[in-house]
Order: C-alpha cells, then sequence, then structure tokens
C-alpha cells in the first residue's frame, strides 16, 4: 500500500504542542487506518463553537475525499491534567452539531494513535 503525505491547507502555526506536530506527521496514516479514508488537514484552531457558556475549539479538522469533515482534538494523555474537563467540552459540543464527526486522537504507548470517536447519545 502507498503511504499518504500529510497536506496541511496554509502554514504551520507557531506554538503548536509537540503531540500535535507528530499530528501532522502521522494524521493521515492515522485516520485512514482507522477510517479507511483518506484525508486532509484542512484548519488548525481555525473555529470556536459554542455551547451554552462554554467555547470549545478543536485542534484539527480534516476533510476526507468525500467532503466529509472531522474534527480531531489531540491530547498527549487521557491523565494530562484538565482532560476530564476537556473531553466534557468535546462531548457537549459533539451533541450540540451532530452534523460533524469528533475524534479524540492520542499517542499509543508503542506506535501509531488511539483515535476514539465521540458519541452523541
Amino acid at each position: 500500500m502507498k503511504k499518504a503525505k500529510t497536506r496541511i491547507v496554509g502554514n504551520v502555526p507557531k506554538g503548536m504542542s509537540k503531540t500535535e506536530e507528530t499530528w501532522i506527521r502521522e494524521s493521515v496514516d492515522a485516520l485512514f487506518g482507522h477510517f479507511g479514508k483518506m484525508s486532509e488537514i484542512i484548519s488548525y484552531e481555525g473555529i470556536t463553537f459554542k455551547v451554552g457558556s462554554l467555547s470549545y475549539t478543536p485542534d484539527f479538522i480534516h476533510q476526507f475525499e468525500d467532503g466529509t469533515l472531522i474534527i480531531v482534538e489531540v491530547k498527549a494523555s487521557k491523565s494530562q491534567r484538565d482532560f476530564a474537563y476537556s473531553m466534557a467540552r468535546l462531548k457537549a459540543t459533539a451533541q450540540k452539531f451532530p452534523i460533524f464527526d469528533f475524534v479524540l486522537a492520542v499517542p499509543a504507548h508503542i506506535t501509531g494513535w488511539d483515535i476514539t470517536p465521540i458519541e452523541t447519545e
């Protein structure tokens, strides 16, 4: 199988975490391995969702070849500080905006990524 190359539209922003930088390099293969479709990054922190008094700015928006958009939240670890609060905002946003697919991406212990779809029910 031909290895995909990640393409981001626009410049890679400064101040990105190391985990987010790694996601840029590995995301196409990670999402293809999980969903079986090719994607490209079309936005980094480019949109903010409002849910009541909460605001949520996702790390990345990917677009699959078929036009489907997927919102990706990248975390270094599920045990990092404020993880539970981040997940609560992510789930509330996914419930309010079901037109998008939301996923959590966390580096796997050995190699690759743990991709977890966010359920809206």
